[in-house]
């Protein structure tokens, strides 16, 4: 699975670079964000290798722009939590909106072994 891009998309660049794949890329929907972890339990896949998930300092100020490597937020899932961006006395990492559709995708991905193997339902604890 790739963001089928053929090498990179260009920010003006159309078709099927932005249809039919699961990607992590902001301009998409959050559903495709979501969905990898479904098709990683459709295809039986182990595990995901993913490049980098805080690569804002790439970009320079990744509230403002975050084109790396061929998309939109490519290696951004976290943001730099600065205090003079976001207030308080320390910096902390902010998920994206994409981490969290990729969280809830890895919850989904659990319940549908659940639904599959009652064993594991037992097991975990709610």
């Amino acid at each position: 699975m790739s963001d089928g891009c053929d090498g990179g998309c260009h920010p003006n660049r159309t078709g099927h670079c932005l249809t039919d794949w699961p990607s992590y890329m902001i301009d998409h929907s959050a559903i495709k964000n979501r969905v990898m972890s479904w098709m990683s339990y459709l295809y039986d896949m182990q595990g995901e290798l993913y490049w980098g998930t805080n690569a804002f300092d790439k970009v320079g100020d990744a509230w403002q722009n975050s084109f790396l490597a061929g998309g939109n937020g490519d290696g951004t899932l976290f943001y730099p939590g600065i205090p003079t961006k976001i207030g308080g006395m320390s910096h902390i990492p902010i998920e994206s909106i994409r981490m969290k559709q990729i969280r809830d995708g890895l919850e989904d991905m659990e319940m549908f072994r659940c639904l599959v193997n009652p064993l594991i339902s037992r097991s975990i604890v709610v």
